[in-house]
């Protein structure tokens, strides 16, 4: 069976970027904008003491908005085109945020979960601008992120996802526009890590390290406790 697959861009934006403009140059050259929405997200990245997901580029996490559903995401990366990024994503609507809830709904995975730490190794608050254009029977989102993480550094993220349709060289096409006009810089990095290359979570701060070490000792404790048969 087919697993379900994400195919995007990703751009760091810098200063003097206008998402406007962004739009209005895609529309001249043949998309059509059909909606526009905005969207606060928390988002909760688990994952092994070792960061075993995060050193094979993949990710779990929980999604929290002010309005929907709790949604629990698995993605791990598969063939990379050279320039858009593709992912398997495995998405669950869940009915609490907690580990507990997270396993359980994502037990089915063929993807080792048994040694997560129980607690989420970060946080990210994202401020969300979505707008959905199409063109020759594709549809993709526009997403201009603002993201706040754990230290409060802030940094903006420019996502392109393919949702529907049937050539996936749209995105191509998408780049070749943004090349041409905009200085924005294409990226491979997920938000998981970004976050954790930006808040230096491998590194102990004075401030947060006993904090962090009494975590950790849970989480190691937990992963050896005998499991039922």
């Amino acid at each position: 069976m087919n697993e379900p697959t994400e195919m995007e861009l990703k751009y760091l934006v810098k200063n003097n970027f206008d998402l406007s403009d962004l739009i209005l140059y895609l529309r001249s050259n043949g998309f059509n904008a059909t909606s526009i929405k905005f969207v606060i997200n928390e988002d909760y990245y688990f994952d092994t003491p070792n960061k075993d997901l995060l050193k094979n580029g993949g990710s779990l996490r929980i999604r929290k908005t002010k309005k929907g559903p709790i949604k629990g995401t698995f993605k791990y990366p598969t063939d990379n085109n050279d320039v858009y990024t593709k992912r398997i994503e495995i998405e669950k609507t869940l009915t609490e945020n907690s580990y507990t809830e997270l396993m359980n709904r994502f037990n089915d995975l063929q993807y080792d979960l048994n040694r997560l730490c129980p607690f989420p190794v970060l946080k990210i608050n994202n401020q969300r601008q979505e707008i959905t254009l199409t063109k020759d029977n594709n549809c993709v989102v526009v997403a201009f992120d603002t993201i706040i993480y754990d230290n409060q550094k802030q940094e903006h993220m420019l996502e392109i996802e393919l949702k529907e349709g049937p050539n996936p060289n749209i995105l191509i096409e998408i780049d070749k526009l943004i090349q041409e006009r905009f200085n924005l810089e294409l990226t491979k990095q997920s938000k998981y890590q970004r976050g954790i290359e930006q808040t230096k979570l491998v590194i102990l701060t004075r401030k947060h390290s006993k904090k962090r070490i009494f975590m950790l000792k849970i989480c190691i404790f937990y992963i050896f406790l005998p499991r039922k048969a």
